[in-house]
């Protein structure tokens, strides 16, 4: 074989391994960072007895909300919430920072064929809005991701039906995510809570 062949290919295919590797690297990064989002699968979801925590849980990461606008807490005050509300998945979206801090902009839907007139009221008196054949609440709501506890999805019922959100990344390539902190819930015998509050299912999944 010439070896002035062989060095010549064998640079060659260094170099393509190595604009091969790079782009996909780039690609990954560029996923990361502008703004993309990518679907996070939550088999739990649960809500303070008091409507102030909103907690979203799987195997990965742990997201925490501190409802500070009282509007879950008017829905659970609705003795049908839970057999007739339920979490959009397709239309809620969070949004995380580089401090992991995140916005989440929550939609919950009823569906009108399943309410009477007296409920429909009731919803529409909490800010729900028609939108075909659904009421529809839409609001925001601000929390953090946490790392989990390994022993909180394991020892909590799942869903029937997992929810599948997005999740967007807010932040620049100049930026680096910070080290998530263990979540702040506890498990309990009979539940797990967040600061002396039980968490419970609030609504159908």
């Amino acid at each position: 074989m010439n070896f002035k062949f062989f060095k010549k290919n064998f640079f060659i295919a260094i170099i393509s391994i190595f604009i091969l590797i790079t782009s996909c690297t780039d690609s990954l990064t560029n996923k990361m960072w502008n703004n993309n989002f990518y679907t996070e699968v939550f088999y739990h979801f649960l809500i303070s007895n008091d409507g102030q925590f909103i907690v979203f849980l799987n195997n990965k990461n742990h997201y925490v909300f501190n409802d500070q606008s009282g509007i879950i807490k008017k829905l659970l005050t609705w003795k049908k919430g839970r057999e007739a509300l339920r979490i959009n998945s397709e239309k809620t979206i969070l949004k995380i920072d580089n401090k992991l801090n995140v916005v989440a902009d929550v939609v919950i839907d009823a569906d009108i064929d399943q309410l009477n007139n007296v409920d429909l009221a009731t919803l529409r008196n909490l800010g729900f809005k028609t939108n075909k054949k659904k009421l529809t609440l839409n609001f925001r709501t601000f929390g953090k991701r946490y790392l989990p506890s390994s022993d909180i999805p394991n020892s909590t019922p799942k869903l029937s039906a997992p929810y599948n959100l997005k999740v967007f990344y807010q932040i620049t390539k100049n930026q680096k995510l910070l080290k998530a902190s263990l979540t702040p819930i506890t498990i309990l015998v009979d539940g797990i809570m967040i600061s002396g509050k039980i968490l419970t299912y609030p609504f159908i999944d």
